[in-house]
């Protein structure tokens, strides 16, 4: 799971489908060059963590990573 969208997030999240992870990127909806990207767009705001983790648990992910945030 990668926090975030944005042009800072795009590079992490093309290097990690290029390593083979399924790319599921959580942002509010916007214009983000990481939508497109995604593999799966859950649209949360990062600051949700109560949201973020149910997410999380259902996706059942291994590991939450960003790059570059301001938040």
């Amino acid at each position: 799971m990668i926090l975030g969208a944005g042009v800072y997030q795009a590079p992490l999240i093309k290097t990690a489908k290029e390593m083979g992870f399924c790319t599921i990127v959580v942002s509010r909806n916007g214009n983000y060059p990481g939508i497109t990207l995604a593999d799966v767009f859950l649209n949360i705001d990062t600051t949700d963590s109560a949201n973020i983790l149910i997410a999380a648990k259902q996706f059942k992910i291994d590991g939450i990573v960003t790059t570059g945030t301001d938040v």
